[in-house]
């Protein structure tokens, strides 16, 4: 008997921990909420790359009578966006219902009619980015900000209620920010500071980075995971661009189609300025006035520019270039964000910039605009 008991412990056990957690959602129309009879509910969940890894998984039920549930397994916490579709072999497309913290919890999700979907349940994750964006909404409901939007929108044409709308969101803007930042303060190792330092790492100054990286990697529960791994991989690519690596080479054809090389483009200046932009960027075009005139001021002091483009028409960068009187050279594969310089020095937003001397060392990685002269003045 004390054998059959051992035994049949061993077996719950061993189905214990085969056994993989999963997650369920159910979904409920509110009533009202109109919608075909062959509509599916879809529940897409995404990640960044990390490496050569893209995970995309698709996760569907029929909703029959205004509800579905959907359940599945993930193996770490996933962006997920709910989609309703027409037939079970349409692609999701356009705007989702929702959008969501995927992990193996249960959720609730209420189509509603007014406010869209309403969440409810998931894990610290999702409770907590609830739980903020509840606080924020307490704001903006508060200070009147929704009722004038709401009545904006019935009269979109109104001068009065817009300058009402942008005074009003001026005032309110710091509250906001400080909802986020009060939390981020009193809770700095949570799994919502990981993913809010992983959404920002391309944003966030190099020793911020190396801090959060150290932070999280004390951990243990956190230094796993793809959000974990995209900040390290960030900081990695970081640290091979910083002050003192030696800039990626790179060939490029100029407008006339003559090829660039940046080694010997550089070696022909005391400093040059690795400069990442397109015509279709409004801050960069917004920006080009000011170059100009720091090109001009500094020029024959060994100053050069290479502005990279990440234009896909021929056509609009030449217009570009020479509406914004760009008398610099240029450089472009016309491949839009897959552009071949672009990916060596991992550009994830425009413009950008990188300053080398007449090496190749770099001197100065993505500074802000405001720091250009400054540091052309210092070392020229």
């Amino acid at each position: 008997m004390k054998k059959l008991l051992i035994s049949l412990l061993a077996i719950l056990a061993l189905s214990y921990c085969t056994t993989k957690p999963q997650f369920e959602i159910n979904i409920t129309a509110e009533e009202g909420f109109e919608m075909p009879d062959s509509t599916s509910a879809v529940a897409v969940t995404y990640r960044a790359k990390i490496g050569e890894t893209d995970s995309t998984f698709v996760f569907k039920a029929p909703m029959v009578n205004g509800t579905a549930q959907i359940k599945g397994n993930v193996d770490d916490i996933y962006n997920a966006y709910l989609y309703l579709i027409e037939n079970e072999d349409a692609e999701p497309s356009g705007r989702p219902f929702a959008q969501f913290y995927l992990e193996n919890e249960k959720y609730d999700i209420t189509l509603a009619t007014e406010k869209g979907a309403l969440i409810n349940g998931g894990g610290e994750l999702q409770k907590t980015n609830s739980y903020i964006k509840g606080e924020i909404e307490k704001i903006y409901d508060e200070s009147g900000f929704t009722a004038i939007l709401d009545q904006l929108k019935q009269d979109p044409t109104n001068k009065e209620l817009r300058d009402s709308l942008r005074k009003l969101s001026d005032e309110i803007s710091p509250k906001v920010e400080t909802i986020e930042k009060d939390y981020l303060n009193e809770n700095p190792t949570s799994i919502y500071a990981l993913v809010q330092a992983a959404s920002n790492r391309y944003y966030i100054s190099l020793d911020s980075l190396k801090q959060l990286v150290t932070r999280f990697e004390g951990v243990k529960q956190m230094n796993s995971g793809h959000h974990f791994a995209s900040l390290k991989e960030a900081l990695a690519e970081r640290e091979a661009l910083a002050p003192g690596a030696q800039a990626p080479d790179f060939t490029l054809d100029d407008p006339d189609g003559n090829p660039i090389k940046l080694s010997d483009f550089y070696a022909s200046n005391k400093i040059t300025m690795i400069d990442f932009w397109a015509s279709w960027c409004g801050p960069c075009r917004a920006f080009n006035p000011t170059l100009t005139q720091i090109y001009e001021k500094y020029k024959d002091k060994g100053f050069g520019i290479l502005g990279v483009s990440l234009d896909k028409e021929k056509e609009n960068w030449i217009k570009a270039i020479e509406d914004d009187k760009l008398v610099w050279s240029h450089v472009s594969d016309l491949e839009y964000w897959d552009c071949a310089a672009a990916k060596l020095y991992s550009i994830k937003y425009i413009p950008q910039s990188y300053f080398v001397d007449s090496t190749g060392k770099i001197l100065l990685a993505s500074p802000e605009e405001d720091e250009i002269e400054k540091f052309l003045e210092e070392n020229l």
